[in-house]
């Protein structure tokens, strides 16, 4: 919507997602919400991720999100919208799960670019979030996702593409990187589009 005449400068928040996710699976209505209460939005997808362009395609590496995050705010400061300009002093980011603990790291490569972060759920210790899986999906399901990471890391050493594998599935039955209960993964289908 364009803005009233008088209007000042919009403040911005960039909007991303977590593991395994991308824009469309619900964060458009964070930023409805933000456009609501007055203030601009955008939401990304991480390079390789959605529709963004980038290969290898759903790449987790946290400082290239962060990356992405930053680069999203530096071309968005200044921007034109409307015939007014975003307000640049006023920037806010918000991650959710993997990306809770992105936003963090971009704000501090961003510094007094970012007045305020939302860190939802974030992910911020991998070997917290070991010791958590070892302790509710068992060694072997662990132990499954570990092999598969090295071997995915050893693939790329010698120059062969990526080993892929599901992103969710049931903790026994499927080979993926979140195992879940039958009842976790209906819920976790439930919050997100058919395909």
């Amino acid at each position: 919507p364009k803005l009233p005449e008088g209007t000042p400068p919009p403040g911005i928040v960039v909007v991303f997602h977590g593991l395994g996710s991308q824009k469309d699976m619900g964060l458009v209505r964070y930023a409805e919400s933000f456009a609501e209460g007055g203030i601009a939005s955008l939401v990304i997808d991480y390079r390789g991720f959605g529709g963004s362009d980038g290969m290898p395609r759903h790449m987790i590496d946290p400082m290239k999100q962060a990356e992405d995050v930053v680069s999203a705010v530096e071309n968005l400061i200044g921007h034109p919208h409307n015939g007014k300009k975003f307000d640049g002093s006023r920037v806010g980011l918000f991650g959710t799960s993997l990306g809770g603990g992105i936003a963090l790291v971009a704000a501090s490569k961003l510094g007094d670019k970012v007045g305020a972060v939302v860190s939802q759920s974030p992910s911020l210790d991998g070997l917290e979030n070991v010791k958590f899986n070892l302790q509710k999906r068992g060694f072997l399901s662990s132990f499954r996702v570990l092999l598969a990471a090295i071997t995915d890391a050893l693939r790329g050493l010698c120059g062969y593409r990526p080993a892929m594998m599901k992103m969710i599935g049931v903790t026994g039955l499927d080979f993926s990187v979140l195992q879940v209960d039958r009842e976790e993964l209906v819920a976790y289908y439930s919050k997100h589009p058919a395909r």
